[in-house]
Protein backbone atom coordinates (compact mmCIF):
# COMPACT_ATOMS: atom_id res chain seq x y z
CA UNK A 1 0.00 0.00 0.00
CA UNK A 2 2.88 2.33 0.74
CA UNK A 3 4.16 1.91 -2.79
CA UNK A 4 0.76 2.52 -4.34
CA UNK A 5 0.00 5.75 -2.46
CA UNK A 6 2.84 7.78 -4.06
CA UNK A 7 1.90 6.27 -7.40
CA UNK A 8 -1.68 7.43 -7.07
CA UNK A 9 -0.74 10.89 -5.80
CA UNK A 10 1.81 11.39 -8.55
CA UNK A 11 -0.61 10.15 -11.18
CA UNK A 12 -3.35 12.51 -10.02
CA UNK A 13 -1.01 15.48 -9.68
CA UNK A 14 0.49 15.07 -13.15
CA UNK A 15 -1.15 16.91 -16.01
CA UNK A 16 -2.52 14.12 -18.17
CA UNK A 17 -4.20 15.60 -21.22
CA UNK A 18 -5.56 12.26 -22.41
CA UNK A 19 -7.35 11.67 -19.10
CA UNK A 20 -6.66 7.95 -19.42
CA UNK A 21 -6.92 5.65 -16.42
CA UNK A 22 -3.58 3.95 -15.83
CA UNK A 23 -3.28 0.85 -13.69
CA UNK A 24 -0.67 -1.78 -12.99
CA UNK A 25 2.63 -1.65 -14.85
CA UNK A 26 1.43 1.16 -17.14
CA UNK A 27 0.94 3.39 -14.08
CA UNK A 28 4.38 2.44 -12.74
CA UNK A 29 6.03 3.27 -16.06
CA UNK A 30 4.16 6.58 -16.31
CA UNK A 31 5.22 7.67 -12.82
CA UNK A 32 8.84 6.61 -13.46
CA UNK A 33 9.02 8.79 -16.57
CA UNK A 34 7.36 11.86 -15.00
CA UNK A 35 9.16 12.10 -11.64
CA UNK A 36 12.50 11.29 -10.06
CA UNK A 37 11.89 11.93 -6.36
CA UNK A 38 11.32 8.28 -5.43
CA UNK A 39 11.42 4.83 -6.96
CA UNK A 40 8.19 3.01 -7.72
CA UNK A 41 7.28 -0.60 -8.27
CA UNK A 42 4.13 -2.64 -8.47
CA UNK A 43 3.72 -5.00 -5.55
CA UNK A 44 1.66 -8.14 -5.98
CA UNK A 45 1.62 -8.55 -2.20
CA UNK A 46 -0.24 -5.26 -1.82
CA UNK A 47 -2.64 -6.13 -4.62
CA UNK A 48 -3.53 -9.39 -2.83
CA UNK A 49 -4.04 -7.54 0.46
CA UNK A 50 -6.45 -5.08 -1.17
CA UNK A 51 -8.81 -7.96 -1.98
CA UNK A 52 -9.49 -8.44 1.74
CA UNK A 53 -10.30 -4.79 2.54
CA UNK A 54 -13.91 -3.72 2.81
CA UNK A 55 -15.08 -1.16 0.22
CA UNK A 56 -16.08 2.28 1.49
CA UNK A 57 -19.64 1.73 0.25
CA UNK A 58 -20.28 -0.66 3.16
CA UNK A 59 -19.16 1.77 5.89
CA UNK A 60 -22.24 3.28 7.57
CA UNK A 61 -22.57 7.04 7.36
CA UNK A 62 -23.21 8.80 10.69
CA UNK A 63 -26.70 10.13 11.24
CA UNK A 64 -27.23 13.81 12.01
CA UNK A 65 -28.73 13.01 15.42
CA UNK A 66 -25.58 11.03 16.36
CA UNK A 67 -23.33 14.01 15.77
CA UNK A 68 -22.40 16.23 18.68
CA UNK A 69 -22.78 19.94 18.16
CA UNK A 70 -20.02 21.91 19.88
CA UNK A 71 -20.81 25.49 20.79
CA UNK A 72 -18.00 27.78 21.90
CA UNK A 73 -19.47 30.69 23.85
CA UNK A 74 -16.27 32.69 24.17
CA UNK A 75 -14.30 34.57 21.57
CA UNK A 76 -10.87 33.16 20.85
CA UNK A 77 -7.99 35.67 20.97
CA UNK A 78 -6.21 36.74 17.79
CA UNK A 79 -2.85 35.97 19.39
CA UNK A 80 -1.54 34.77 22.71
CA UNK A 81 1.71 35.66 24.44
CA UNK A 82 2.40 33.48 27.48
CA UNK A 83 5.28 35.73 28.56
CA UNK A 84 2.83 38.50 29.48
CA UNK A 85 1.33 37.86 32.90
CA UNK A 86 1.90 34.85 35.10
CA UNK A 87 0.48 32.14 32.87
CA UNK A 88 3.60 30.00 32.93
CA UNK A 89 6.05 31.99 35.02
CA UNK A 90 7.97 28.85 35.98
CA UNK A 91 9.04 28.09 32.39
CA UNK A 92 9.70 31.50 30.80
CA UNK A 93 13.21 30.46 29.79
CA UNK A 94 11.81 27.56 27.74
CA UNK A 95 8.94 29.53 26.20
CA UNK A 96 11.35 32.09 24.71
CA UNK A 97 12.54 29.38 22.32
CA UNK A 98 9.07 28.35 21.14
CA UNK A 99 8.05 29.94 17.85
CA UNK A 100 4.72 31.70 17.41
CA UNK A 101 2.66 29.29 15.34
CA UNK A 102 -0.73 30.95 15.73
CA UNK A 103 -0.91 31.92 12.05
CA UNK A 104 0.71 28.77 10.72
CA UNK A 105 -1.41 26.09 9.07
CA UNK A 106 1.34 23.52 9.54
CA UNK A 107 1.50 23.76 13.33
CA UNK A 108 1.86 20.06 14.04
CA UNK A 109 4.42 19.56 11.28
CA UNK A 110 6.54 22.43 12.55
CA UNK A 111 6.20 21.21 16.12
CA UNK A 112 7.27 17.66 15.29
CA UNK A 113 10.18 18.83 13.16
CA UNK A 114 11.37 21.03 16.03
CA UNK A 115 11.13 18.10 18.44
CA UNK A 116 12.98 15.87 16.01
CA UNK A 117 15.76 18.43 15.53
CA UNK A 118 16.12 18.92 19.27
CA UNK A 119 16.29 15.17 19.86
CA UNK A 120 19.06 14.89 17.26
CA UNK A 121 21.03 17.63 19.00
CA UNK A 122 20.86 15.83 22.33
CA UNK A 123 22.25 12.58 20.96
Amino acid sequence: MLFLLPLIVAALAADNEGQEQLTGQALVDYVRTHQNLFEVEESEKNNERMKFLMPVDFVPKPRDEDRIKVVVKRKLPESFNPLIGDYWAYCKDIIKHIRDQSRCGRTFGVMFSNLYNRSLKTI
